[in-house]
């Protein structure tokens, strides 16, 4: 009889488990709502012990709190942010303690005071009394939709709270959509973005695809949760010989040898005196320019008295003035722009026009309708003087040379869209294809004009159409290049100044290229206004709130003087942002509460300091002093620095911001972390000296960077869960979103109980037989 029921049971596991693990998980499931608590814990006892209350719409954390404890057992402080609450039930801090009262949801940091924060259903309040200046867990959140990225102040959190708790609080629960596979929580929806077609919210811990649901992950310190939006590809056509073919080369480009090229050649040009032209393609590049570039065009300008004899010197120093961040419209109280498109640019051949277009351009300046040389008028120009052979020449007369078809090339790519210029343009690569491949370009320096002008246009110097006996064009040209990183004209092993001017400024536009990034000749003007001077930050109408407790400084300065008010009147967990407009710096406000104004240095270093060809930053002497004694060591605190490194190019998987010595020496190498589409680099120090940022090469590198950015979209690049997710691909060969474990997990049961009642059977059947 028991073996009959243990069949019978067996049989009935069996059939359940079959028939419901093949189902789809109900996508109609609801999160199991929990009682709402309130709870207060004082530095060593608990206030009040975990209590229900009842929920109602629009309830404030405070209104929870008072109904709890009682409103005259609370004491708040009035501030510009609202009400503080300094103490509860008599525990508040002396002035000579670092303690306050924080307000956790559901275990996470609230970004907002308990006045503010409105209940949700389920809610967990706890009220703690914490001692800042003891380390805290935390973790990051990044919402992540193509372009639309929301980077989420780091957010400490207490107990055992879930990836779920984290996305709800900071991004609102109300916001957030999420839908029940089993007990596995997954987003189908974030800021009205809901998961369609082929498109869902992928859900990431440090950087790896996750393999439960968000309420399946407990946190840990220093945890990275991203949710991006992300579409897997396709099914690939049936028939891909119907697909339009593409040129490509006979071989595939090492891009990771080019970047050494590039980098190499980058130390070659910094070990050299440093000219307008080499100026231009280091900024470009991402390198730093040594300040003696900046004083020697001061000296020049004062010293000419900003005039010249030369169209061209207007146009070269033009872009050498951008390269050093300044506005060439008024440098030493010239406007050269203006001496370009109201200057003789003729009496040069069609050199002064090319660059006189290319110089105006770079900036995008504004020329007069009264200027003597409007853009109209320069690229008519320039149309009127094409030869036959689709070519130009500096003389205006045939026959047409590569170097002059290039630089005109280069000066008409803003305007390829323009149905003349497209004509002439069409022609004019046509003209260099035959001279490459006709064996006529044979030195360094019409090579890189001419892979500057394609890079501009956006047409590859790698490509089957500038491919001649299997070497490509950029690929000839790194040919000249020397050991010593710099460039010869036409062979041999001794660099000159002038061929590795020209080759470096080909290589780095080629590079431009790879990275999408435009034109070598494209030179933003500088907008951020830094303050000279001491920038006195006393009231709140001089901040800005960012996400997460953060108050940054409206303006950039060089140095900063935070009053003793009105770092008293922000929260003592929050953090101050300021910025010189090439490096910010994130301090906890706790760090600098003394008894006087604190004042914040972003000091310049020497020029021999910065004498290496490794650095792609500017190097800074961080401080920050009080009643004249400096802030060197913060304790259990950290400082958040980032670098901006906009016209970076290089790869940066090899950046590593370093502390270094008063002569430039690196002393230590600290935890660096990059975001690729801001382009800024990132690391936390627990110390102020000086710090930049440098390039290693691949053989020196110890520990990997941390990427912040989780894009796929960047040129070449491979995410993590590619290699991981391999096997998780539908029929088709597409990648599935992570929903499939739980029902995975019922038909492995099935199985199982399959199995457990086959051989129950087996062997009630023997026993049976051997009755008999």
């Amino acid at each position: 009889m028991l073996n009959k029921l243990r069949l019978s049971l067996l049989s009935f596991l069996l059939v359940f488990t079959v028939f419901f693990g093949t189902l789809q998980p109900s996508a109609q499931a609801e999160e199991v709502v929990k009682d709402e608590t309130i709870s207060v814990v004082g530095n060593s006892e608990t206030l009040l012990e975990e209590t229900t209350f009842s929920y109602e719409e629009n309830m404030t954390a405070l209104d929870v709190l008072i109904d709890a404890v009682g409103e005259e057992n609370i004491e708040f402080e009035d501030t510009d942010f609202g009400k503080m609450i300094i103490g509860i039930n008599g525990v508040k801090p002396a002035e000579d303690e670092s303690f306050y009262w924080a307000i956790f949801i559901n275990g996470i940091a609230s970004p907002v005071g308990a006045e503010s924060y409105i209940v949700q259903p389920g809610d967990s309040i706890s009220y703690r009394y914490i001692d800042y200046m003891e380390a805290a867990d935390s973790a990051t959140l990044n919402v992540i939709n193509g372009d639309d990225i929301q980077e989420f102040y780091p957010s400490t959190f207490i107990d055992n709270p879930t990836a779920l708790d984290l996305l709800n609080l900071l991004v609102g629960k109300d916001n957030v959509g999420v839908t029940y596979y089993g007990e596995d929580a997954f987003v189908n929806s974030i800021n009205g973005v809901a998961t369609e077609g082929n498109s869902y919210w992928a859900f990431y811990i440090n950087d790896e695809m996750a393999s439960t649901g968000l309420n399946g992950h407990t946190l840990k310190n220093g945890d990275k949760i991203t949710l991006n939006y992300e579409t897997w590809e396709e099914e690939s056509p049936e028939n891909p010989e119907e697909q339009p073919e593409t040129e490509e080369p006979t071989k595939a480009f090492d891009s990771v040898e080019f970047n050494k090229a590039v980098n190499s050649a980058s130390q070659y040009i910094l070990s050299n005196k440093v000219e307008d032209w080499q100026a231009v393609a280091l900024n470009k590049a991402g390198k730093s320019l040594p300040a003696s570039y900046s004083s020697n065009l001061k000296s020049l300008i004062l010293e000419k008295d900003g005039m010249f004899s030369k169209i061209t010197d207007y146009e070269r120093l033009t872009l050498g003035i951008l390269a050093a961040g300044k506005d060439p419209r008024n440098f030493e109280g010239h406007n050269l722009v203006e001496s370009i498109y109201n200057g003789n640019v003729t009496k040069q051949g069609l050199n002064g026009v090319a660059y006189a277009l290319i110089a105006l351009d770079s900036a995008n300046f504004q020329v007069p309708k009264t200027a003597k040389w409007t853009r109209e008028k320069l690229i008519a120009e320039l149309l009127k003087n094409q030869h036959d052979d689709g070519g130009w020449s500096w003389s205006l007369n045939p026959p047409s040379d590569s170097d002059t078809t290039a630089m005109v090339l280069t000066a008409l790519a803003p305007y390829k869209n323009q149905a003349d210029v497209s004509l002439a343009i069409e022609k004019a690569v046509n003209y260099l294809k035959e001279q490459y491949q006709g064996s006529t370009v044979d030195n360094s320096s019409t090579a890189a004009t001419i892979v500057i002008a394609l890079s501009a246009l956006g047409i590859d110097s790698h490509s089957e159409e500038f491919t001649k006996n299997e070497n490509s064009l950029i690929e000839f040209l790194l040919t000249f290049q020397n050991k010593d990183g710099g460039f010869d004209w036409q062979g041999g092993e001794e660099s000159d100044s002038f061929s590795s001017d020209q080759g470096y400024r080909g290589i780095v536009a080629y590079q431009l290229f790879l990275a999408d990034k435009g034109s070598l000749y494209t030179l933003p003007l500088n907008t951020n206004k830094v303050e000279d001077g001491n920038l006195l930050v006393k009231d709140h109408s001089d901040l800005v709130i960012k996400a997460s407790n953060v108050y940054k400084v409206k303006k950039d300065a060089k140095t900063f003087t935070l009053t003793n008010e009105l770092l008293k009147g922000l929260p003592q967990n929050s953090s101050i942002e300021v910025s010189n407009g090439k490096v910010n710096a994130t301090v906890p406000v706790a760090l600098l509460l003394t008894n006087s104004d604190v004042i914040f240095s972003f000091g310049e270093v020497s020029e021999a300091v910065k004498n290496t060809s490794d650095l792609v930053s500017d190097l800074y002497d961080f401080t920050i002093t009080s009643e004249g004694k400096t802030i060197s060591d913060f304790g259990n605190h950290v400082v958040n620095l980032g670098f901006d490194l906009t016209n970076f190019n290089g790869d940066w998987d090899q950046l590593r911001i370093y502390h270094v010595d008063e002569n430039g020496n690196k002393l230590e190498e600290m935890k660096t972390t990059y975001d690729a589409k801001t382009n800024q680099v990132f690391a936390s120090v627990g110390h102020f000296s000086i710090y930049g940022v440098f390039e290693l090469q691949k053989n020196s590198i110890k520990e990997p960077v941390v990427k912040e950015d989780n894009s796929s979209e960047q040129k070449g690049e491979v995410q993590q869960d590619q290699v991981q997710q391999k096997e998780k691909t539908s029929s088709n060969g597409n990648r599935l979103p992570n929903t499939a474990t739980p029902l995975f997990n019922l038909i492995a049961l099935g199985g199982a109980l399959m199995l457990i009642g086959a051989g129950g059977t087996i062997y009630s059947r023997r026993r049976q037989t051997n009755k008999i």
